[in-house]
């Protein structure tokens, strides 16, 4: 995890990972590091520190990752979406159609699959405009990190 500090001024900070049943904490490398879901660490004024925390997934799919920085001067979280893919070989199909009347469309999932891995998304568009706004939606998004 990085930490950035823009303050003017110094600031110990109190680093919390919220703990999800999708991954397990493991022991931190070195003994210098607990391992804790919580961690501190001094930021000097507009300066960055990073920050450990070693975890076992142990469910594939989409995740919330959380984490909570309480300053002595300024606090601040943050919840990423995190998608765990399991080993093996992605397979996609993609089905096209009009609907100006009854549509029917079979989706087959392998015997082999990992349980919990399947998913299945239909998008249904109202028109042709429709397809490239979502499509400028994703161009225009500011790039995060």
């Amino acid at each position: 995890i990085a930490v950035y500090n823009y303050l003017p001024q110094a600031q110990t900070v109190q680093l919390t990972l919220t703990q999800e049943d999708w991954f397990e904490l493991l022991p931190a490398l070195s003994t210098v590091e607990g391992d804790e879901r919580e961690k501190e660490l001094f930021i000097e004024s507009d300066d960055v520190e990073v920050v450990y925390f070693r975890i076992r997934v142990v469910q594939f799919g989409t995740h919330s990752l959380t984490m909570t920085a309480l300053g002595e001067h300024m606090s601040d979280a943050i919840r990423r979406s995190i998608t765990v893919y399991p080993d093996g070989k992605q397979l996609e199909a993609t089905f096209s159609d009009r609907l100006e009347e009854p549509v029917e469309k079979t989706v087959t999932i392998p015997a082999e699959a990992i349980n919990g891995t399947a998913k299945i998304t239909c998008k249904i568009y109202p028109g042709v405009l429709s397809q490239v706004v979502e499509g400028l939606e994703k161009l225009l998004r500011l790039p995060h990190g």
